[in-house]
This record gives C-alpha cells, structure tokens and sequence, in this order.
C-alpha cells in the first residue's frame, strides 16, 4: 500500500495545504477540523486497486500572532475500494488444468471406484467481490499568513 499512498499524496498534497490553511483562518486561536473525500485511478499502481474511493479527516489547532497563524493537526486517513474479479464483468475464469480435472478426471475415477460425484465445475463461476481498506494517519505543522492575499495557500 506504500506506492498508493506515496501516489495519493503527490496528487494531493498542494490541494490540501490549501484547504487546511482556508479552514484555520476561520478558526484563529482555536480548534478546526474538515472531511475529504474523492476517487483516484490507481489502476497504474496496483491493478486491483484501480479507481478507488480515498479520503479522511484533519483535525488541527490555530493560534494567530503578528499577522501569522502557525497551524498544527493530524491526519486520519482512509481506502475503500472493491474487488471482484480481472475484467470487473462479474465472472471468474479458473485454471484450465483444474478445470479438466474437476470436470472429466474426477468424476470419470469417482464413476470406476463407485463413489457418487459432487457437483460439477464448469471453468467459470461468479466473482465473490473482497473489500481492498487501509487507514493511516499523519500529522502536519506550519504557519501561514493570516491574510490570505499574502499567502500562496488558501
């Protein structure tokens, strides 16, 4: 999960120093917190990740001195995404050699050994979905002006 999130917070580090900084100004000399959330491909990075569902939350305190808001918080992080097979039809191909097997071998040796023979497998069968989650945290400190027309963030 590291080149995801490495991948993640090169998409969205800018955007979020700028969205930190615009809910501390509104919150000089106190608490702040706001949730993101967006989809990313990742299909590049993991291929069963692929368009995946990233988000979390900021929690952080602003204390405002001489016209500067130094600004400190944590990170709660998260990833949802599903999984349900290559080609995301809803069908899973099995390997060809087990599909012999299962399908003529083994009720062909049940047969001659007078065992009765299970239900048989036809190569294809439904895609069971999985969830794909992580969570992690981070944490972040700084200082910005608190006039945002001085200040390249917010």
């Amino acid at each position: 999960m590291s080149s995801i999130v490495a991948q993640y917070m090169g998409e969205v580090s800018e955007r979020m120093k700028g969205h930190i900084a615009r809910v501390a100004r509104n919150h000089p000399n106190g608490a702040f917190s706001d949730d993101f959330e967006n989809t990313y491909n990742m299909t590049g990075i993991v291929f069963s990740i692929g368009n995946t569902t990233m988000g979390g939350r900021f929690t952080g305190n602003c204390i405002a001195e001489f016209g500067i808001l130094t600004v400190l918080g944590q990170f709660d992080f998260y990833l949802e995404d599903e999984f349900a097979d290559p080609a995301d039809v809803g069908l899973e191909v099995i390997d060809l050699g087990e599909t012999i097997y299962e399908n003529i071998h083994r009720p062909l040796d049940d047969y001659l050994r007078g065992r009765p023979s299970g239900g048989q497998r036809l190569g294809i069968h439904t895609g069971e979905p999985y969830p794909i989650t992580d969570e992690w945290t981070g944490s972040f400190s700084g200082q910005i002006y608190a006039d945002q027309g001085r200040s390249r963030f917010g």
